[in-house]
């Protein structure tokens, strides 16, 4: 996985867990991608990390429609 805007990069291998410690410096919505070629679907593996501030983080812990 790799979020570009916060040079963020690790690797995740199937049926294994990874884990990371990420922290952002700012609120926001971080486009992400797959980081290494892995079968022909690699172009369409992108993602979203939403991160939230406290208050943000609690309403949606609480169901609370964003």
């Amino acid at each position: 996985m790799y979020i570009p805007a916060e040079r963020f990069k690790r690797y995740a291998f199937p049926d294994r867990w990874t884990t990371f410690n990420l922290q952002f410096g700012r609120v926001g919505t971080f486009l992400g991608e797959c980081a290494q070629f892995c079968g022909w679907n690699h172009a369409y593996m992108r993602f979203t990390a939403r991160v939230l501030d406290d208050a943000g983080y609690t309403a949606w812990s609480s169901g609370a429609a964003l």
